[in-house]
């Protein structure tokens, strides 16, 4: 498996080179993949022999590029809307037959695996990928991700919305998380709604919904929306899970969609947003969170952990009201940046690095369990809102001196890694 994973990831360098960007390429794996591994899903009996994947690579070499075309106008046309939503507008991105045979020939060596490892297989291709310096997708680290639902407990019955679904982070989270503690009520299913305005991120986060078996959220598990710019009814919601670090927004859009999560959430309703620092250290912006909702928690995050993007954010837990005149009083500070690795292509943000904030957290998704600040030389710190209008109402705090960036594993770690990179693009296929 992990030589495959290799393999898929070699060759977006290799097709980089050939001037197919990383997130094209992906595309193309995308569409090529759902239809090698389709007879393992329950969409199996909606694709007819004439598109399916034997139907394809038993095609003469020569007239596979011309077929592979076919397939993709014809599953745009498809009338299942899982299958039309993963095809919508496609048109291949490879160049000629050899960079298709690239692929498949690649693929074919699947052909006994679970969909399970083939599940791993495309998420490891796809993180690995935006890490050789793609610039126009992102991925969220799947620890932090699976803690935010853990810690904000969504709940069947409950409207869980994601406006900034992406890859379908915590639609598949969510998910899991249901099925774990619900075990006994597998007839039950969450109510989310999860929107994602970028046709790429969607296609992507359609095919891990497809990958995890989620097909019952209609009429798609991600619906392709801006919420922003929609005329329909706000959304209303007892969790909002979501992330805003996409490295194409600007600081005002990001303020536009934490007011309309704050908006879209019902009294009472909560939230774990990701927000980026240039957003918290915004004049106002901290100052419209604390008087319109209550803002009980929020972790600094660490360097690197959104690798390639060099973005730094905050993680931020709230709630809305019952009673509209009630507002921010305390505010609990974690600052797991300061004095932690920096994170990147070789190491790893696992859910041991949240262990500590999680223990202090509590048990009450709102926040409410009994809590102790640590003090001025401790990580876990208190603020109540006179502290905070004193620095302005920036959540962007950080009270502990910080000694120099130390890197999780040493140098010699790092050049076996390159070097097993480089050899690795000397052997494609």
């Amino acid at each position: 498996m992990i030589n495959i994973t290799q393999k898929l990831v070699t060759l977006a360098q290799f097709l980089l080179a050939e001037n197919i960007a990383i997130h094209a390429y992906l595309t193309d794996l995308t569409w090529l993949l759902f239809i090698k591994i389709v007879s393992l899903l329950n969409l199996k009996d909606e694709i007819p022999q004439k598109l399916n994947w034997n139907t394809l690579i038993n095609k003469p070499k020569s007239e596979r590029y011309q077929y592979y075309q076919k397939i993709l106008s014809a599953l745009a046309r498809h009338q299942h809307p899982m299958i039309a939503g993963l095809y919508h507008n496609s048109q291949t991105n490879l160049k000629n037959i050899e960079q298709l045979n690239y692929i498949i020939n690649i693929l074919i060596l699947t052909d006994k695996m679970s969909i399970d490892a083939l599940r791993e297989i495309y998420q490891q291709v796809i993180k690995k990928s935006i890490q050789l310096n793609e610039p126009y997708l992102y991925t969220i680290p799947s620890s932090l991700v699976d803690m935010m639902t853990v810690l904000t407990q969504p709940q069947i019955g409950e409207i869980i919305y994601d406006p900034c679904a992406s890859m379908a982070h915590f639609v598949v989270s969510v998910d899991q998380y249901l099925q774990v503690i619900n075990e006994d009520s597998t007839d039950k299913k969450p109510s989310i709604v999860a929107l994602e305005s970028d046709l790429m991120q969607q296609r992507f986060g359609l095919m891990n919904c497809i990958l995890y078996d989620i097909d019952y959220l209609q009429p798609l598990p991600i619906s392709r929306r801006n919420d922003l710019l929609s005329d329909l009814p706000i959304i209303e919601a007892d969790l909002v899970l979501s992330t805003l670090i996409n490295p194409y927004f600007q600081i005002d859009m990001v303020s536009a969609l934490v007011e309309y999560i704050v908006k879209s959430l019902k009294l009472g309703g909560r939230a774990a947003i990701i927000i980026p620092d240039a957003m918290l250290s915004l004049t106002g912006s901290g100052q419209a969170l604390l008087n319109n909702c209550i803002v009980h928690t929020v972790l600094r995050l660490p360097h690197g952990i959104f690798y390639p993007h060099k973005i730094l954010a905050h993680l931020i837990f709230l709630q809305k009201p019952i009673n509209k005149k009630k507002i921010t009083n305390d505010v609990w500070f974690y600052d797991l940046r300061t004095n932690t690795p920096i994170f990147g292509k070789y190491a790893t943000f696992t859910r041991e690095f949240l262990k500590s904030f999680e223990a202090v957290y509590g048990n009450d998704p709102n926040g409410k369990d009994k809590r102790h600040d640590e003090g001025e030389k401790g990580y876990w710190r208190c603020f109540n809102r006179q502290d905070l209008m004193q620095r302005n109402a920036l959540l962007d705090i950080c009270w502990l001196p910080e000694a120099t960036k130390s890197y999780p594993q040493n140098i010699k770690h790092i050049l076996e890694a390159t070097v097993k990179d480089l050899k690795e693009l000397t052997h494609i296929l």
